[in-house]
């Protein structure tokens, strides 16, 4: 009767255990609950088996090596053994369960252990852990039966019923996991997606604004303007000095000075829509720096940073601020700001910045284009002009002429009112000069297409 009451109580400690460890496995939500669920099957294997110690390994087929968590009193330990190497070792590569009664006289025992931490080891029992399809996935053993005795059968069909819900919960948790991680990875593909799409519509608008832009104060604004919104910042800053190659020789790395000024072209979204500018040296204030040192910045309160005379000047309190320098093909362009106010109490972070740095290099290939048209606009009035002027020194041939002529006939006529005749024939012919030269002026200042020019100088010009 007393063996019976015994096995009884036995059976319902191991119930209590299974119970026990089944609540924490269906309760699991992550890995500290993972490794909280580990810990009470060592520590309920620590005790229903009157063991000494508990060891996990779990199998890491990467490395072909168990990683064991093993409970020395309250604390969980880890070491790691090659797969075949030690007891456990042995049980991962055979798949069965090893029971000794005296490790040191079993070869495959490692003293190791033992000799490094001082715990002198006698009886093992060594259980694998098979997940859902037979997979061995880690071992379960015991060391040392209370009492210096041996472990039973007994003990062995409880460790392995253990063993099995071990199994199970590393199963389980390695699924929950694998779901986690293909969760977040599909979560960031998605918002990595977003961004994207996000970048290239402010692209598409933000270059089909500065296409359309008419001067330089409208491409201006237009950048100015899309930055903003896309930042969602108070407001925006764009340095542009006024020879960025004569700033390229006289910057702090060539050893000069930047004698030469800066245009800063500040827009603050409002009623009026308008951008501002002032004169400024193109290495003052925070977005100076930006252009001086080419690196993009992200600063707080950077009236510390020596903006606080622009901010005086603008009228603008800024509580948060970041630049990007607008790098061109042979030298820096200028610099690009965007500011929050210090009553939005915003702050800027690294992604805002690296949406500022696109924009930058966006802006960038605008302006260059904007000068290119400049430039090509210039050189072709220049060149319309040179074909106007080859065309009035031709024709200023014929009333040249007539004057010559009429100078000569004057100079032999006596008669007053033949002289005065020829004087009015001179006039007429100063007063056609006179047309051309206006008409070169004013092409000049507003230049007019092949035909309107060919029908003005035959026009001046007249019969002759």
């Amino acid at each position: 009767m007393t063996r019976l009451r015994a096995e009884l109580a036995r059976e319902r400690r191991i119930t209590a255990v299974l119970r026990e460890v089944s609540v924490a496995i269906g309760a699991a939500d992550g890995p500290a609950d993972f490794d909280h669920i580990l810990e009470l099957i060592l520590a309920r294997i620590t005790d229903v088996v009157d063991a000494e110690r508990a060891t996990l390994y779990l199998l890491d087929e990467a490395r072909d090596e168990l990683t064991s968590r093993f409970v020395s009193g309250v604390d969980v330990q880890t070491i790691r053994v090659p797969v075949g190497r030690g007891i456990a070792g042995a049980a991962a590569r055979s798949g069965k369960t090893i029971r000794i009664k005296d490790a040191y006289r079993d070869k495959r025992f490692l003293r190791d252990w033992d000799e490094h931490t001082g715990f002198r080891t006698r009886a093992i029992l060594a259980v694998p852990m098979r997940d859902h399809s037979g997979r061995v996935v880690g071992v379960v053993q015991a060391l040392n039966k209370r009492g210096d005795g041996a472990f039973s059968k007994a003990d062995e069909e409880l460790l392995q019923a253990l063993a099995t819900h071990a199994a199970i919960t590393i199963d389980n948790y390695a699924l929950y996991l694998a779901e986690i991680q293909k969760n977040a990875e599909l979560s960031d593909i998605k918002d990595q997606l977003e961004r994207k799409v996000q970048e290239l519509d402010l692209l598409v608008q933000l270059e089909g604004a500065m296409a359309r832009a008419g001067s330089l104060e409208e491409l201006v604004r237009a950048a100015l303007s899309q930055a903003i919104r896309a930042a969602k910042a108070s407001a925006g800053a764009l340095l542009l000095p006024d020879d960025p190659a004569a700033m390229a020789d006289s910057s702090p790395r060539a050893g000069g000075t930047p004698a030469t000024p800066a245009t800063l072209y500040f827009y603050e979204p409002g009623e009026r829509r308008k951008v501002r500018t002032m004169l400024v040296r193109p290495d003052e204030g925070f977005v100076g720096a930006v252009f001086s040192s080419g690196r993009a910045t992200v600063a707080h309160q950077p009236a510390r940073n020596g903006a606080r005379k622009l901010d005086e000047a603008l009228g603008f309190s800024t509580s948060s601020a970041m630049a990007a320098a607008l790098e061109g093909p042979e030298h820096r362009l200028g610099s690009i700001a965007l500011y929050h106010s210090a009553a939005s109490a915003r702050l800027f972070v690294d992604d805002d910045l690296s949406l500022l740095r696109l924009i930058a290099a966006n802006v960038s290939t605008s302006l260059l284009l904007n000068r290119s048209r400049a430039q090509q606009e210039r050189a072709e009035r220049l060149s319309s002009i040179g074909r106007l002027l080859s065309g009035v020194m031709h024709d200023l041939r014929s009333p040249i002429a007539v004057i010559s002529g009429y100078v000569q006939m004057m100079s032999l006529a006596d008669d007053a009112r033949t002289r005065a005749d020829y004087a009015a024939h001179i006039k007429r012919q100063f007063a056609l000069i006179e047309g051309m030269q206006r008409e070169v002026l004013e092409f000049a200042l507003h230049p007019l297409d092949e035909g309107e020019l060919a029908l003005d100088v035959g026009r001046v010009v007249g019969p002759g």
